[in-house]
């Protein structure tokens, strides 16, 4: 065996990961014989089978599998298996390049539980943190759904169906193979893959902060949230464009500053970009750099609430100053458009109350916007 199978026990907050042993035995028939109902695709013994179920698993060593007892952590009891398997290495070298992670079951208590979410974050870590693999395979039977599910949940990226590619594990189906739907999980991406199950088992961990998760290494985390959000790396793709955004926000000012993305993500909630006038504001009045004016709005006319007081013209506010009506011409109300001009907002006029009216040029007044 080489000695990069030498794979320590991978301590989790929800699961011990263990080498698998004889010692596991009891707690393995007990829980294989819980509900038996998410087995249709998958290898689990009958509790009167887990000898013969370890030995073959021992003897699977030789061909490259590294097989674990899935510890639960509050009552210390063996609830299920996973393994390493499929090791490849690079040529002529003796370290790996690709490894898979499969042989994977769980009692019904604890499935839906957290625990199989850790495990497999507890595994890819070791892979590319310790064994530097460029890629962790994962597969299951084309036709287990549940399965499937699951595996899309984790974040690895589904790559197609390969036909009669493995043994199948159904009842019935002894000697029979199956189609398989391979997933899979590349370096390059592991730590967006890694920080998306630490932010889904935030809630289960007993911790109140992701960045105490075992998986999580100092080294590769930037910031993590107060309530257990998925840390952001010092390095790499995603740290390079979180940069370009700031330096955009920075030196464009008509975006806002740098919290201008933070806004953008809440404009369908109603937020107000910074800078731009609020519904009801003169738009006339100004706004951020980098926004074109408004042309002033119009006045609009309301009536005057006195009975018995008027003022002996119109009293504007907020009107445009207009030329006076000349002799002879006749001016209109009419707008550039034709219609009268709408009110618009801050713009007020009186009407003189009906006891007393105004003269008035004939024709009317003119208004201009």
């Amino acid at each position: 065996m080489r000695p990069w199978f030498e794979v320590p026990v991978l301590e989790g907050s929800l699961v011990r990961l263990e080498p698998l042993a004889v010692r596991h035995a009891e707690d393995l028939a007990a829980a294989a014989e819980e509900d038996r109902g998410s087995y249709d695709f998958t290898l689990v013994p009958r509790g009167s089978e887990v000898g013969g179920y370890l030995a073959a698993q021992f003897a699977r060593a030789a061909r490259g599998l590294i097989p674990f007892a899935q510890v639960r952590r509050g009552d210390g009891r063996a609830v299920g298996c996973t393994a390493y398997w499929d090791p490849r290495y690079w040529p002529g070298r003796d370290d790996l390049r690709a490894i898979e992670i499969g042989f994977t079951w769980l009692a019904a208590s604890a499935q839906r539980s957290g625990i199989n979410a850790e495990a497999k974050l507890l595994l890819m870590s070791h892979a590319f943190d310790s064994l530097r693999v460029a890629r962790v395979d994962l597969k299951t039977d084309a036709r287990n759904v549940r399965s499937r599910r699951a595996l899309e949940a984790l974040g690895a990226t589904f790559e197609g169906v390969l036909r009669s590619w493995s043994m199948s594990w159904a009842p019935g189906e002894e000697g029979i193979l199956r189609d398989s739907a391979m997933y899979s999980v590349i370096a390059r991406e592991w730590h967006l893959v890694r920080n998306r199950l630490v932010a889904r088992l935030a809630s289960q961990l007993p911790g109140p902060s992701s960045k105490t998760h075992p998986a999580v290494r100092p080294q590769d985390v930037h910031r993590v949230g107060a309530a257990g959000a998925a840390a952001v790396p010092t390095n790499g793709t995603a740290a390079a464009a979180g940069r370009r955004r700031d330096h955009g926000a920075r030196n464009d000012p008509g975006r806002g500053g740098p919290g201008q993305r933070h806004v953008m993500a809440g404009r369908a909630r109603g937020v107000r970009r910074p800078g731009r006038p609020a519904a009801g504001a003169d738009p006339g009045a100004g706004g951020a750099p980098g926004h074109r004016r408004a042309p002033p709005r119009p006045a609009r006319l309301t009536s005057k609430s006195h009975m018995n007081e008027a003022p002996s013209m119109y009293e504007m506010e907020g009107a445009s100053s207009a030329p006076p009506c000349q002799i002879g011409q006749s001016p209109s109300l009419s707008g550039p458009t034709g219609r009268p001009p709408g009110p618009g907002p801050g713009a007020k006029a009186r009407f003189p109350g009906p006891s007393r009216l105004p003269e008035f040029p004939p024709g009317g007044a003119r208004f201009q916007r």
